[in-house]
């Protein structure tokens, strides 16, 4: 179930090694992904290394109420060599057990709070798609 869709522009998160070494073609997010996974860390949000995927890169959150999200990172539309148009995109994995009352607040809010905080942080304004 999808979350909800951030979308931004920003110079920043090029990828530093050549083209024949990206998971996808002209499709890039691992610098993005892991910015973003040490970003969350120092707000005590901690993520997964990022996983390459054929859409780009993704971050695991398995938060402590049992539910799990995985956080998506691609560059979006056309990128002449390097993107300056990212999405970044939370799906839910897995709900919380049935029947266990919530560890604290939603992880999807939580978790979307943290996120345009550290964006706002770096001076990037960030665009709700959904």
């Amino acid at each position: 179930m999808l979350l909800w869709t951030f979308e931004f522009t920003t110079d920043r998160f090029r990828p530093f090694l050549a083209e024949p070494c990206q998971v996808s073609e002209d499709l890039y997010g691992f610098e993005l992904a892991a910015w973003l996974a040490q970003a969350l860390a120092e707000e005590r949000v901690v993520t997964s290394y990022p996983h390459g995927e054929e859409f780009g890169w993704f971050l695991e959150y398995p938060a402590e109420s049992g539910q799990e999200i995985t956080i998506g990172c691609a560059s979006h539309g056309p990128t002449l060599g390097y993107p300056t148009q990212w999405r970044i995109f939370a799906r839910q994995r897995r709900k919380p057990p049935k029947g266990t009352a919530p560890a604290g607040p939603d992880a999807g809010v939580l978790l979307h709070d943290a996120i345009l905080s550290v964006f706002a942080a770096e001076g990037i304004e960030v665009r709700k798609l959904s």
